[in-house]
């Protein structure tokens, strides 16, 4: 059987400059990583990478991976059936995952319950019966139906699942587009039609997208939301703490139109620790015995107003708070913050539990780690739009990440939130974390071991504690190690050793375009998965989007404003009222 060289174009991609950090550190890091990677391959016998696994490796768009991972699909598929060979020679059978995808059986979900499903779907939309329609999807519409969202079924090809899956999502939204489009009979107006799909987005529910806490490896959330926003996967709902509640903030100040210039070096102020000229070892020493924290909490707060903005920009943006923000763009930020003390819990500030509070505040309270900047107040403005305390007591607050890194409980309560992306980057977490559908052995171990340990050690905190023993330390140790730190979906960005010794200075566009590219590249590999658990949640959605608007072409103005009122308090806008704080001092 002869075999045609076929020439493949390669994709160019940019030459990733190595960044080095300060002398032996850096080297004592490239041997720790040499070292790493060849043990961890003799322990796997991993074989040399392919051709197609080199360019899902180096792609550096979300379309030269895909057309990467359809080829590694076709070639992983092949079988080499050697029990003839001494006739006829080798044969070649060529299955690939197509062959998978395309046969809906396997033990990882119920497909028979899929295969009716999906019948009964069609036979009803044929129909046309548009009360049946809504009837059947408002009883039965549910995200994980059969358990077809189960991790496995993502792990065998590298894009895509079972064609079965694939067809019951797509028959999902036809009939929730047609419900939308139909024109109802007599007895059915659009409101009906509304309330009906607000019903089954309650009983959906909603995603959120958390980000975690990390310094300045958080910029590899930058990556996690470009890969988000390109694919039309970004969640309405975002939290963010220490350096999350950054990156979350800049994203949710910003209407769809400006997301672009998210991922622009130059849309930033990267002097967030120190300003240039300033890094010197003394006065971080000198700061540090006067103060007690080693950088100057004014130099970030003024990096956080800029950034905020966009660097040569003239906006309000900087002093929005979090009511203006969500009325800009509708989008719902949420920002943790931990009190200073033991004796106050921490809180999730967003527009409805501090809607005039200012987001820069907020966030540099959230990044107020210990003993790296003072802990700050949170500011907010009054009825004439003074900046005041938030808290007449003159309270502080620090790093969100040290007791709520992931705040899922209190989100779910306010937003019916159900499913949660979390993009984790924090460094006592990264290393633990198992990254692949399909976790090695080693990675399997590793994981059991760290989760003994921190059982261990939350029992021995919880002994200091029973007998007295306990400090605010103690504390704070047990707050970390009890906090669950991923989701439904977990995206976790490639961490060097290297990287740990930049956690906490200033990054330089290099390192801005690294993390850049780690934060896509460790996101394209979930988007399929992504994409099955809420695409039908954002198409219900752009249903009730598209029907609203629909209403409010028809109406006369007087009409429009009471439908357009009613649809603002249903989906959450608020109108904008300053609510001042009570005077105490009285």
């Amino acid at each position: 059987m002869a075999v045609k060289n076929v020439e493949v174009e390669v994709p160019k991609t940019p030459i990733e400059e190595d960044i080095k950090a300060p002398g032996w550190f850096q080297q004592l890091s490239d041997v720790a990583d040499y070292w790493k990677n060849e043990l961890v391959a003799l322990l796997l016998h991993q074989r040399k990478p392919s051709y197609a696994q080199t360019l899902m490796d180096k792609a550096t768009t979300f379309d030269q991976w895909t057309a990467a991972a359809e080829m590694l699909d076709k070639i992983e598929g092949t079988i080499i059936n050697l029990s003839h060979s001494w006739s006829w020679g080798a044969d070649v059978i060529q299955l690939g995952h197509d062959k998978w995808k395309a046969n809906p059986v396997s033990s990882d979900y119920d497909y028979r319950l899929v295969q009716d499903r999906l019948a009964q779907l069609k036979k009803i939309r044929e129909s046309g019966d548009l009360m049946s329609m809504i009837y059947y999807l408002r009883t039965s519409i549910t995200r994980n139906l059969g358990d077809c969202g189960n991790y496995k079924l993502f792990g065998v090809a590298h894009l895509g699942t079972k064609n079965l899956i694939d067809e019951y999502q797509e028959e999902v939204m036809t009939m929730l587009k047609t419900i939308c489009d139909m024109e109802a009979p007599d007895q059915v107006d659009e409101s009906f039609k509304y309330d009906c799909f607000m019903n089954m987005q309650k009983a959906f529910g909603r995603t959120a997208l958390l980000l975690s806490g990390g310094g300045t490896f958080g910029l590899a959330h930058l990556g996690v939301l470009k890969a988000l926003h390109e694919a039309k996967l970004l969640p309405k709902i975002v939290s963010g703490s220490s350096v999350g509640s950054l990156i979350a903030g800049i994203l949710c100040v910003r209407t769809d139109e400006e997301i672009g210039q998210l991922f622009c070096r130059e849309t930033y102020n990267l002097n967030t620790f120190e300003r240039p000229g300033e890094g010197n070892l003394y006065l971080r020493l000198t700061r540090f015995l006067r103060h007690g924290v080693i950088y100057d909490g004014e130099v970030f707060r003024e990096s956080v107003k800029e950034n905020l903005k966009g660097v040569g920009n003239n906006n309000t943006r900087g002093d929005m708070t979090f009511l203006e923000a969500f009325n800009r763009t509708k989008r719902i930020l949420n920002i943790t913050v931990s009190s200073s003390t033991v004796y106050e819990m921490p809180r999730l500030l967003n527009y409805l539990t501090a809607p005039n509070v200012l987001i820069y505040s907020a966030i540099c309270c959230s990044c107020a780690i210990p003993f790296v900047y003072r802990s700050a107040p949170l500011l907010m403005k009054d009825r004439s739009g003074k900046v005041t305390a938030w808290n007449p007591s003159g309270q502080v607050w620090i790093d969100g990440s040290v007791e709520n890194d992931l705040p899922m409980a209190r989100i779910s309560e306010l937003f019916g939130v159900n499913h949660f992306i979390v993009s984790q980057v924090n460094p006592h977490v990264v290393p633990f974390m198992q990254t692949s559908f399909s976790p090695s052995l080693i990675s399997r171990l590793v994981g059991s071991t760290s989760s003994v340990l921190r059982s261990e050690l939350q029992h021995r905190l919880g002994q200091l504690s029973d007998v007295g023993l306990s400090s605010s330390l103690t504390y704070r140790a047990q707050a970390i190690l009890v906090q669950k730190y991923y989701g439904d979906v977990t995206i976790v960005p490639t961490m060097t050793i290297s990287d740990y010794g930049r956690i906490v200075t200033n990054p330089t566009t290099d390192l801005f375009n690294r993390y850049l590219i780690s934060g896509e590249q460790s996101t394209w590999p979930l988007i399929p998965l992504m994409r099955n658990h809420i695409q039908i949640e954002m198409c219900i959605s752009e249903c009730m989007y598209s029907l609203r608007t629909k209403k409010l072409a028809g109406m006369k103005q007087d009409e429009r404003e009471g439908w357009k009122k009613i649809g603002q308090r249903l989906n959450g806008v608020e109108k904008d009222v300053i609510i001042s704080q009570p005077d105490l001092s009285r």
